[in-house]
């Protein structure tokens, strides 16, 4: 088939618009004002038979164009979830911190709802304890601790940026704070919150019964008892 020349491709399209073809505003948006003048100005120069048809045509096509550049194209907004979300089989029961004894590995898995729209990375601070990593792209965080690591609060970081064709609707940084504890078994019984035993040997009463061993304090709930400086379950 043979190529056709850019002045016939033009006649093709103004031959269409007058016969009603779709053309919509997408298509006028993407014509600009200059590009609709030098279409006038390479027609003009034609001279072709139907010259004052086609001249009409163009002149509507010219008024459309400028009506569609004059339409605000929306973008989408980017589906980002309202908080970061975390489960571990490491964590305990009760307080939610992540208890390992130190020769067992660690999985915490990234269970956010997924995102729309827009691209994550992950970040952690501090640093994790060692041996322990964190996933930027997934924000999973697994390994195997080669240390002893108090109770410490981790804070994970997932920092959004919009893909092309979306926005987001704020500068979005979601956040979530992880506490890790890495010892001994030994350590771990120590640092457990109980209501009898324990507590009555350091002489817990019943308003206050919780305590671990590793506390010489009393308190009114389990959640107090290991939210305190000196429990961690």
């Amino acid at each position: 088939m043979a190529k056709r020349s850019n002045q016939e491709s033009i006649k093709d399209m103004i031959l269409d618009f007058k016969k009603g073809k779709n053309m919509n505003s997408t298509l006028f948006a993407k014509i600009s004002v200059s590009t609709v003048i030098l279409l006038t100005i390479i027609l003009s120069c034609s001279k072709p038979k139907n010259n004052d048809t086609n001249m009409a045509a163009l002149s509507l096509l010219l008024n459309n164009s400028k009506a569609a550049g004059n339409t605000t194209v929306t973008s989408p907004i980017a589906t980002i979830p309202n908080q970061l979300s975390y489960a571990s089989s490491n964590a305990a029961s009760t307080s939610g911190n992540i208890v390992v004894s130190l020769g067992n590995s660690i999985t915490i898995t990234n269970t956010t709802a997924t995102v729309t729209g827009a691209t994550v990375i992950y970040s952690v601070n501090p640093a994790l304890p060692s041996g322990v990593t964190l996933d930027s792209a997934t924000g999973h965080i697994a390994g195997l601790p080669t240390a002893n690591q108090a109770l410490t609060s981790y804070v994970v970081t997932a920092t959004y940026t919009a893909q092309s064709g979306y926005k987001l609707s704020t500068a979005i940084g979601l956040t979530r704070t992880i506490k890790i504890y890495v010892g001994s078994s030994a350590s771990i019984t120590n640092l457990t919150c109980n209501a009898t035993g324990t507590g009555t040997a350091i002489g817990c009463t019943s308003t206050f019964p919780y305590a671990c061993t590793a506390s010489v304090s009393c308190y009114a709930s389990q959640a107090s008892c290991y939210n305190s400086s000196d429990c961690i379950q």
